[in-house]
């Protein structure tokens, strides 16, 4: 705390843009932004109005025509149509239903961008969800390991040569494959060669002059390996890996992600 000395401040943007004048904004052209409900009740009421009001005053002058209609008795009827009939309600209850919903929307830190977004959620069918980190925690462990040939694969060597090619890949399951070897005292190799990642599949390198691939389904089709992943492999409700060489498929693994405790609570709470 500063009690004896000055401070010299040095502003470096204008209030207006600041986050929250941003954000204010945003809202703003949001509330500004029609729905299709609101444009059609906007239509509606050009058209609905005058014919109101016309209507009105025909009632109004119709004693002055017929002199046996009493004029009080249709000046009154008059004003309970035109009260009655009053558009108001219709124009100004849209809008001020949707500036209440963007609003409330907006309190509790969710932005929409208008009148017709909002109105678009309430005919959603089905809403899909990024799973990892949104629903999920976000933290990958590895559930199991298999081998195809677990009597003659030397399984030690292998997930060193896994550890030290997802050492160099970025995928979020990397750090779960690489942790898991370490824990089983394998650390990877910083002998890796001709390291690559197959856009849409996986990763490749060479470990020990060997040729490694490590990725998904999509690289199993391609080499050829599904036709060798036992049925009796229960590898559901897990990212499945596969890895292998070219020429031979060795094993696959299972990753597994906890949901996050509020996920079933949120997701039960848009369903109403």
């Amino acid at each position: 705390m500063n009690l004896t000395g000055y401070l010299s401040v040095k502003t470096v943007a204008l209030a207006e843009e600041s986050t929250m004048a941003r954000m204010a904004k945003l809202v703003e052209e949001a509330q500004s932004q029609r729905s299709s409900t609101e444009e059609f009740v906007q239509k509606f009421a050009k058209y609905y109005t005058p014919v109101i009001v016309l209507a009105a005053i025909a009632m109004t002058l119709a004693p002055l025509i017929d002199r046996s209609l009493g004029f009080r008795k249709w000046v009154y009827k008059a004003l309970v149509v035109l009260v009655t009939a009053c558009p108001c309600a219709l124009v100004i209850s849209t809008p001020v239903a949707t500036a209440c919903g963007l609003a409330h929307a907006a309190k509790t830190g969710l932005l929409i961008k208008g009148g017709r977004y909002l109105e678009a959620l309430g005919k959603l069918k089905a809403i899909a969800f990024d799973k990892t980190g949104t629903l999920t925690e976000g933290i990958f462990r590895v559930v199991d390991v298999k081998f195809v040939e677990s009597e003659t694969i030397d399984e030690e060597k292998w997930l060193s040569w896994i550890a030290s090619l997802e050492s160099r890949s970025s995928h979020p399951m990397s750090v779960a494959i690489v942790s898991y070897c370490r824990q089983k005292g394998l650390e990877p190799s910083a002998e890796v060669k001709d390291f690559d990642i197959l856009e849409g599949e996986g990763i490749c390198g060479v470990v020990d002059n060997h040729k490694v691939y490590i990725g998904n389904v999509r690289l199993s089709n391609r080499l050829g390996w599904t036709e060798y992943v036992p049925d009796t492999w229960d590898i559901r409700g897990a990212t499945v890996g596969y890895f292998g060489t070219e020429e031979k498929f060795v094993g696959a693994f299972s990753v597994a992600d906890s949901s996050r405790p509020e996920a079933a609570e949120a997701l039960d709470n848009l369903k109403v």
